[in-house]
């Protein structure tokens, strides 16, 4: 299952997805990757575990999207006219 394409970029949703990347990261810090489960993270994020496998499915698909998550422009790269143009633009962005 991979996460909803089509979420609304504000209001509850994104607030709800802002708390759980952030509760993700914290408690990647704080314990090994083995002992993270949905409903910690749930806790940590304050929203119930339904709300995160109603929206993500599974903690390996939650943990690919905050992993992912810094490939993911805020706004569309800059469209230099070339294939590699671009690339080049995305790259030094991503790389920054």
């Amino acid at each position: 299952m991979t996460p909803k394409a089509n979420i609304r970029p504000g209001g509850r949703s994104r607030r709800i997805q802002v708390s759980v990347h952030h509760a993700v990261h914290e408690l990647l810090g704080e314990y090994p990757r083995g002992r993270i489960s949905v409903p910690l993270i749930a806790e940590k994020a304050g929203v119930t575990p339904s709300t995160i496998y109603r929206r993500w499915g599974n903690l390996d698909v939650l943990l690919s999207d905050v992993a992912t998550e810094s490939l993911r422009p805020e706004k569309p790269p800059r469209d230099t006219g070339s294939l590699n143009g671009d690339l080049e633009v995305w790259a030094g962005a991503f790389y920054e």
